[in-house]
């Protein structure tokens, strides 16, 4: 998690809008192994729009996984309820 404060958020479906010219709507979600967080959108527009917005999709998927930023609650800077608590790494998938 990043605070960012004033940032302005803009989210697929934005930018899908603002750099593609399509209205789009999110269908699905999900995904496991490298591709947890995957989103399933459908996009309407003028042909041409569509296959820009294909193009654009194209040139980013597969970009590489981000990598984890895993620390122990103990030392944690962020205040969810397990922030400062022993809880062995709740997250650690391994």
């Amino acid at each position: 998690m990043f605070i960012s404060p004033n940032a302005l958020v803009v989210t697929e479906i934005e930018a899908l809008r603002i750099l593609a010219g399509v209205n789009s709507k999110h269908v699905a979600s999900g995904g496991i192994g490298e591709c947890a967080g995957a989103v399933v959108i459908i996009a309407e527009g003028a042909v041409d729009n569509v296959k820009k917005a294909i193009s654009i999709i194209g040139k980013i998927k597969g970009e590489p996984v981000l990598p984890n930023f895993k620390g122990t609650c103990k030392k944690c800077r962020y205040k969810c309820i397990y922030a400062g608590s022993s809880v062995p790494m709740i997250f650690d998938k391994s």
